[in-house]
């Protein structure tokens, strides 16, 4: 009967002996991952993002460590976004300063030969030069990257009014704004690339056939702000709409970079501006009809400029 009590005391304690170790060995493994865990954490917290949380398996632990390798994921991807807008901002600040030039001895010079073409009673010349006067004005004033529509609007009349002196003013401008609109927040330099996109591509190749005629309107639709641009230039086919729609939203294409080089900054830029500080949908698509017009339509965000807003 002892005999047997010994087995069963002894059954007992190899039991209780292999229990332990096993337990032991799991909460072993458990305390692993956790402090595993917890040093990814401290190296978290001291601005150490680039690294991988290897701890793998079916328990919480693992489960946790996979939620916080996705947020430490999501975390480096934030970064790297925030990275390439700020780079982009400062490529764009730079250009700006590369283009900044002595502003005072410009415009001295613009109105000595506005004087001269006064002069010679050349008067359309002289109009020509204080349209180009106010508009670098406008360009080296660069004190904010908003300005009211009502702003931007000047602007391209100024451009227009250029544009005629080449074009023997057969170049219309006509602007159906409502006033509520004027005070619209825009991207400075924002509608002017687009503009001289319609003289350049839709007006002029029709050989000015009949008078040019740029008509800009604008609207709030669902809280946005919708400023069309028509032309009644050539216009261009349906698969060509396509294509340039495609290349414009397109984030690498070679062939449409160089419409941000030369005179003008180029409708694609100004997408990339619009994505750049509104967002997703926001930006610039284009709808035409081949032989008769071209519309160019700018969606941002409505929103009116308070006092102090105005840059020039």
């Amino acid at each position: 009967e002892s005999f047997k009590l010994y087995i069963f005391l002894s059954g007992i304690i190899f039991l209780v002996i292999v229990l332990s170790l096993v337990t032991y060995v799991l909460i072993s493994l458990l305390l692993k991952k956790m402090y595993n865990l917890k040093d990814s954490m401290k190296r978290v917290a001291k601005g150490d993002f680039n690294f991988d949380v290897d701890i793998k398996g079916q328990d919480e632990i693992a489960e946790l460590a996979f939620h916080f390798k996705s947020m430490l994921g999501k975390i480096n991807s934030l970064i790297a976004d925030a990275v390439n807008k700020q780079a982009t901002a400062k490529e764009t600040e730079l250009k700006a300063l590369k283009t900044q030039i002595d502003s005072h001895f410009l415009y001295n010079t613009l109105e000595n030969i506005k004087m001269m073409a006064e002069i010679e009673g050349k008067y359309d010349i002289s109009d020509a030069i204080t349209s180009l006067g106010e508009m670098m004005r406008y360009n080296l004033r660069w004190k904010n990257d908003f300005v009211v529509l009502e702003e931007e609007l000047n602007y391209i009349k100024n451009y227009v009014d250029i544009m005629n002196l080449r074009m023997d003013g057969l170049l219309t401008l006509k602007i159906e704004v409502p006033k509520d609109l004027l005070e619209q927040e825009v991207l400075k330099m924002s509608l002017q690339p687009i503009i001289e996109n319609a003289v350049k591509h839709g007006i002029v190749p029709n050989n000015l056939s009949r008078e040019g005629v740029i008509t800009v309107k604008a609207s709030y639709v669902d809280g946005s702000a919708i400023i069309d641009i028509k032309d009644n230039g050539v216009g261009m086919s349906p698969a060509h709409c396509e294509l340039l729609n495609s290349r414009i939203q397109s984030d690498l294409d070679p062939q449409y970079e160089a419409s941000k080089t030369g005179n003008g900054i180029g409708v694609k830029n100004v997408y990339e501006r619009i994505k750049l500080y509104y967002g997703e949908g926001y930006g610039v698509s284009v709808t035409s009809v081949e032989g008769e017009y071209t519309v160019v339509t700018v969606a941002i965000p409505g929103k009116i400029m308070k006092g102090g807003s105005r840059s020039v």
